[in-house]
């Protein structure tokens, strides 16, 4: 999977070439790239629900990419949902975000 940003000036250009399933790269002069021998460790979707104090420690640490913050107000069952790749086990979590 992965993430990408468009600038809002440039999203009525680039929307209608944008697909679900399709890659698209562009390399830059300032682009460097690392050959990594083997990512079976590496989980195709994962999270960690941690504390605040494990969040601040990552501040200015550029090796652990932290996405939504908030409190979890409510952790329940693990639910069945269906997604484009079928069907997954996720937990039922309420985030309360400031």
């Amino acid at each position: 999977m992965m993430h990408g940003v468009i600038n809002k000036a440039y999203m009525e250009k680039f929307k209608p070439l944008i697909e679900e399933g399709n890659v698209i790269v562009s390399f830059l002069p300032t682009t460097t790239l690392k050959k990594v021998k083997d990512t079976e460790d590496i989980p195709k979707y994962s999270f960690k629900v941690m504390s605040t104090d494990m969040l601040s420690a990552r501040i200015n640490v550029d090796m652990y990419l932290s996405d939504v913050i908030g409190i979890a107000a409510h952790i329940g069952s693990i639910e069945e949902t269906r997604t484009n790749f079928g069907f997954t086990k996720i937990p039922d979590i309420v985030l309360l975000i400031e």
